[in-house]
């Protein structure tokens, strides 16, 4: 878990990937504080301490892939409100239909565009 300033909103990205939780991080660390989770369980784990304003969510995942996770959080009456982006490089309609009918707030595909993300969790924060 790596944690930054918190005057900016925080956003949780969560991913078993080194290489996407760290340039997530260096895309995002001017506009947020970005706290970064290698897994669904440590997400779990971050989420006793701190509710971040929005969750960047993998879909595959050892142990707890990001469906698990997302039911998971939308059960949870503490954080059920916290809007997740699924970061994902899954781009079949039948995944993302299935996204969108769990509840996530937004879906971006891999290899992304850092300004398309951006925009995107614009969006999703704005709504909120």
């Amino acid at each position: 878990m790596e944690a930054a300033n918190s005057e900016k909103k925080i956003i949780l990205v969560v991913d078993d990937l080194h290489t996407i939780l760290e340039s997530i991080r260096i895309i995002l660390k001017n506009d947020y504080q970005v706290i970064t989770a290698k897994s669904a369980i440590q997400a779990e784990e971050c989420l006793k301490q701190i509710k971040p304003d929005l969750i960047l969510l993998d879909i595959e995942m050892p142990v707890m892939d990001g469906f698990s996770f997302l039911q998971r959080l939308r059960a949870d009456e503490k954080n059920a409100d916290i809007p997740v982006i699924f970061v994902t490089a899954h781009a079949s309609p039948d995944i993302i239909n299935r996204a969108m009918e769990a509840g996530v707030d937004g879906y971006v595909i891999k290899p992304f565009i850092p300004d398309a993300l951006k925009r995107r969790i614009r969006g999703v924060l704005e709504k909120k």
